[in-house]
């Protein structure tokens, strides 16, 4: 274009009145020129042919009279009746944003289409690997397109957004984009299980390019300049509703009865049971208006360029990456049984009459047309999701958020410097900001972290480390985000947004890899790093237990899974001195740790038990499938191919059980190495529970039951026996000391047996799996408990038979600490009913609630003479 030209343009348009005229024609003739492109088949190829478009408008835009025009265009105003589906197309803005990648942009350079490619692959068969390289060839040109696309997109909105007008009705027309896909939060329109009418996924994408692009010049806190600019960061925009509306949102500290909604509203017992806990931690905010509505009381009021841009972004990536994360982690399973299916149908329709196969037929071009639709969704996400420029810039943008939200929690908590430094933090005021805050503000940052960490790391065949990419003030800020809020239930009052910090956190840590020397960053910040040193093993204790109770309909597995992510960060954390140290000093809280052992003795019990209960059924189904005179019946009936399919999911049940078992009782292990954290395991509520859970773990292992766990793939199902068999030998040996654990081994009278423990020193002397001090000491125990055995059954002997009222009623054994139980009335040994209400704070025989107070609270039933039970039987 000749240099003046535009200039030359709007003279003659202004000088015979022909702009109001010129400016609506050229928009009808853009509009249309778009609508023929982005209807065009090619994807990204096609959709090439926008660069023109926005170049000549990025020049027409230059022009301040012509960009007044537009304003008034009808193109930049929305109409009244919007809805998700037609948004992008409602405003010339949105029709430029509406390019797509379809089926034809995945065509390889020798002809072959990997959407077929992948479709035509066996169920379990990888969808990448046979590929690979035709995959990379594809993403590697789409990225390039994209970019291309993208950067002339932003070129053109920047010019606009510099007329008043234009940028107000851009603007406007974001925040209506963000309040009519609010339904793309659901699960189920997320996994496609409710239609609802909403964007493009690729659509969304491509609106979160562009405000990213915006977001870049202050999204870089490693800079002075970047620095400066977030300070003008006014998180009031989310609460202020000048854009979009957050009025159904969770929030992060209000409380209110429509708010808490991962609370299972059919089981009272167990909203009492998520109130209680939380109260103990301190009560919720309210909101301004006093009502648990959340909405904080704001005038009126614009806002920065900054804050604009944040906050658009921000809703914008909850709305489009979240959901596609979400759907991402289930897709491949999602395609696998389309495969499965789509393979029985086609066996079905070979062995059937004519209209079985017109049937078949139809039900499977049904499942071919929904099979591709996954897998297109899915390569598309490999396509935009999995950039490393996207992902950097997303994590940028997340840094300043997470960065502005601590800043925030620290003015609230009149931290100097607005720098979080002290824990725990002080509780939000009433009407506070940070309270009324949207938690997504938090979850985003969380979720895109946990998913790059886990979703994508472990794959170097697709991507490379993305987290060990981050500069070490990213990486610093994270960390500072989770350890100052995942223990937190004052400031972050959902459960699972918390549990999803803690997986996020094991995204931090460094893998087993990095500690080796790949990438000592991560490590280093985890050393030098003052706040985590002083307050990350204490919240993750804290988490430990409170997970326990989320009121939700799902929480006895839910606790299971998130203690399974801290069991693996404390593991990490145990190997350096520090946390160890404030280990150490967390477990001087005998009765908080108390509570604390209890819960991984209860996880340890239950995953145990399910993993022997599931190898035993593994090795009784391989039984009868290795077996030629089994009788499977009717051939018709399937009952081979069922127990081959349950033999699966039973291999995959022990396989799972066994590590998280595993991984508890190594937590075991190191815990009591350590001499003055061992003591709150030999409390008298606890000693007797640990004895009898080791003895029976040493049962399975080394008695008659043994056989039953004799599974023929045991590399496969990650079962070493051995080495759960020298854990259990190491805590015995790490307890010997203590007299009490001495004879709550011997008198477990279900489980202990002297020749199970010779059997056990037989096996570790003959394989090893322990050093030859522990495997002395275990020897040494061995025979301190035979001793012990045998005075106990001397004093048996002598008490004789021992009167109904001096038993424990659950236990039948003699009460040596007796008191009265307020709700029931009923007489317990004082570390039994202790032992219960460390999981249930029920009376056991009327299921009343009941607490464990202090010793007075639960008065003696009678005292023995001396202050002893009796010794022999005449007592």
């Amino acid at each position: 274009m000749p240099r003046g030209f535009m200039d030359h343009l709007v003279r003659h348009l202004l000088e015979n009145s022909e702009l109001s005229t010129f400016v609506p024609m050229l928009m009808d003739v853009i509009a249309a020129d778009v609508d023929r492109l982005v209807a065009l088949p090619g994807g990204l190829a096609t959709a090439t042919g926008l660069i023109p478009i926005y170049t000549a408008l990025t020049n027409l835009s230059t022009q301040k009279e012509i960009c007044r025009a537009m304003a008034e265009s009808p193109f930049f105003v929305m109409p009244d009746d919007l809805t998700g589906s037609k948004v992008f197309s409602s405003t010339l803005i949105g029709k430029l944003l509406m390019y797509t990648i379809d089926k034809e942009s995945f065509a390889a350079r020798d002809g072959l289409n990997l959407v077929e490619e992948y479709m035509r692959t066996a169920p379990g068969e990888d969808l990448e690997y046979p590929n690979l390289v035709k995959l990379g060839e594809v993403l590697e040109g789409q990225r390039k397109q994209y970019t291309q696309i993208a950067l002339a997109a932003h070129g053109l909105v920047r010019n606009l957004l510099k007329e008043p007008t234009l940028r107000e009705r851009i603007f406007q027309w974001m925040g209506k984009v963000c309040d009519l896909n609010v339904e793309k939060k659901k699960t189920a329109v997320q996994h496609g299980m409710v239609r609802a009418d909403v964007s493009d996924d690729l659509h969304l994408f491509n609106l979160l390019h562009l405000l990213l692009n915006m977001c870049e010049p202050f999204c870089n806190l490693d800079t002075e300049k970047g620095l400066k600019l977030a300070a003008k960061v006014d998180l009031a925009f989310f609460t202020a509703e000048t854009r979009f509306s957050v009025a159904k949102d969770d929030r992060l500290a209000v409380s209110g009865e429509n708010l808490d909604r991962w609370l299972d509203r059919r089981n009272l017992a167990r909203i009492q049971q998520f109130q209680a806990r939380e109260a103990a931690l301190g009560p919720a905010a309210k909101s301004a208006d006093g009502e648990g509505t959340a909405k904080l009381a704001a005038e009126p009021r614009s806002f920065g360029t900054v804050s604009e841009f944040l906050g658009l972004a921000s809703r914008v990536c909850h709305l489009c990456v979240i959901p596609a994360v979400s759907r991402y982690n289930r897709v491949d399973r999602v395609i696998e049984n389309m495969k499965r299916q789509k393979l029985r149908l086609e066996q079905l329709g070979a062995s059937g009459g004519a209209f079985r196969q017109l049937r078949v037929q139809m039900e499977l071009t049904r499942l071919s047309a929904e099979l591709e639709k996954e897998v297109l969704w899915r390569l598309q996400m490999n396509s935009v999701l999995f950039d490393t420029n996207f992902l950097t810039a997303l994590l940028s943008l997340l840094r300043l958020q997470s960065y502005s939200v601590m800043r925030l929690a620290a003015e609230e908590a009149n931290e100097p410097q607005s720098t979080l430094t002290r824990l725990p933090l002080p509780q939000p005021e009433d009407g506070s900001l940070f309270a009324a805050l949207p938690d997504h503000i938090i979850e985003d940052a969380a979720e895109v972290l946990a998913f790059v960490a886990f979703r994508l790391n472990p794959n170097p065949r697709t991507h490379r480390g993305v987290v060990d990419e981050l500069s070490r003030g990213a990486k610093e800020d994270f960390l500072r985000l989770i350890v100052a809020f995942a223990g937190s239930a004052t400031h972050v009052r959902n459960p699972y947004l918390r549990a999803k910090l803690i997986e996020a956190l094991l995204g931090l840590t460094p893998t087993e890899k990095a500690r080796r020397g790949g990438h000592p960053e991560l490590q280093s910040i985890f050393e030098t790093m003052a706040f985590a040193k002083e307050h990350l093993a204490p919240l993750l204790l804290r988490f430990f237990v409170d997970i326990e109770f989320t009121g939700s309909h799902t929480q006895f597995y839910d606790k299971f899974r998130y203690r399974s992510l801290a069991a693996r960060i404390m593991a990490f954390l145990w190997e350096m001195e520090p946390y160890r140290q404030t280990v150490v000093r967390v477990s001087q809280d005998t009765e908080f740790f108390v509570g604390f052992i209890n819960m991984i003795v209860n996880d340890t019990i239950y995953h145990m038990d399910d993993a022997l209960n599931s190898l035993k059924e593994v090795r009784d189904i391989q039984r009868r499938l290795a077996d030629p005179t089994y009788d499977w019946g009717n051939p018709d009936e399937n009952r081979r191919e069922q127990q081959e399919t349950l033999l699966e999911q039973k291999s995959n049940t022990a396989k799972y059980s066994l590590r998280e078992a595993m991984q508890l009782v190594h937590m075991l292990s190191y815990l009591s190495a350590e001499p003055l954290v061992r003591e709150p395991f030999m409390t008298d509520d606890m000693r007797g529970r640990i004895a009898e859970m080791l003895n029976y773990f040493l049962t399975y292992l080394t008695g008659p039951k043994a056989k039953e766990l004799n599974v023929e793939n045991k590399a496969e199902l990650e079962f070493r026996p051995l080495e759960v068999l020298a854990n259990l030998a190491t805590v015995y040996t790490n307890f010997s000391e203590n007299e009490g654990f001495l004879t709550s081994v011997a008198k477990d009278q279900r489980s202990y047996n002297p020749q199970y423990f010779q059997k056990a020193i037989t096996l570790l002397r003959r394989h090893g799996g322990v050093s030859q001090e522990t495997l002395a000491r275990f020897e040494g125990f061995t025979t301190s408990i035979e001793a012990e055995a045998q005075r106990l059954g001397a004093e048996e002997e002598n008490l004789g038979e021992i009167p109904d009222e001096f038993l424990d009623p659950l236990t039948y054994e003699l009460m040596r600490d007796p008191v009265r139980l307020p709700t029931s009335d009923i007489s317990m040994d004082r570390p039994n009913i202790k032992r219960h209400l460390l999981s249930d704070h029920t009376d056991p025989f009327n299921r009343k609630h009941l607490t464990l107070g202090k010793r007075s609270d639960l008065p003696p039933t009678f005292a023995f003479k001396g202050g002893r039970p009796p010794s022999h039987a005449n007592a």
